[in-house]
């Protein structure tokens, strides 16, 4: 059998695997079967650092208005940014890029997934009011 974890905190994450190996050897030993049990972590992760997500947020509403900017929850995506997230704190920001009248409407990772290519016009300015904000101060 195999799968993949994903947690929203490193506490959980930690006991996952005892969890699980704990699961699997009652279920074994409970039919008389052997087991190997073997796991590898993944990446751990993304936590949004309040105050940057906050300041972004602030940022996407002052130049794109209010409307542009909304909280998503908490997703169970796999992820390498939290990596970079062990150094310094960070946030994770997503650039929509739908519009079904452009048949631009499939989720990424699909092979038949398209971006509305209108939406890096916003992405670029987004970027470039950060990086502003940033020097500024």
């Amino acid at each position: 059998i195999a799968g993949s974890t994903r947690t929203f905190s490193r506490e959980t994450r930690q006991k996952l695997q005892v969890w699980m190996e704990q699961i699997v050897k009652g279920i074994c030993e409970a039919h008389g079967a052997s087991y190997t049990f073997e796991f590898q972590n993944g990446y751990p992760s993304v936590v949004n650092d309040a105050v940057l997500t906050r300041q972004s947020r602030d940022l996407i509403e002052d130049v794109f208005g209010r409307e542009a900017a909304f909280d998503i929850g908490l997703l169970m995506s796999g992820e390498d940014f939290s990596e970079l997230e062990i150094d310094c704190p960070g946030f994770f920001v997503e650039l929509g890029a739908r519009d079904p009248e452009k048949g631009c409407d499939v989720p990424h990772h699909n092979a038949h997934y398209l971006m509305d290519e209108a939406a890096l016009v916003y992405g670029t300015e987004y970027i470039y009011r950060q990086v502003r904000s940033r020097l500024r101060g």
